[in-house]
């Protein structure tokens, strides 16, 4: 799993907005994104 940065979500909305995020990652199941909360709560 990659945590990116500065990504464009603007294919990921409806309307096609233009809209970054700071940081963006894609989980698969509950497992990664219980990973994903443990690396981001005890600091980047």
């Amino acid at each position: 799993m990659e945590i990116q940065e500065n990504i464009s979500l603007k294919a990921y909305n409806t309307f096609g907005v233009e809209a970054n995020a700071r940081y963006f990652t894609e989980v698969h199941s509950t497992e990664e994104l219980r990973e994903v909360a443990r690396k981001w709560r005890g600091g980047r």
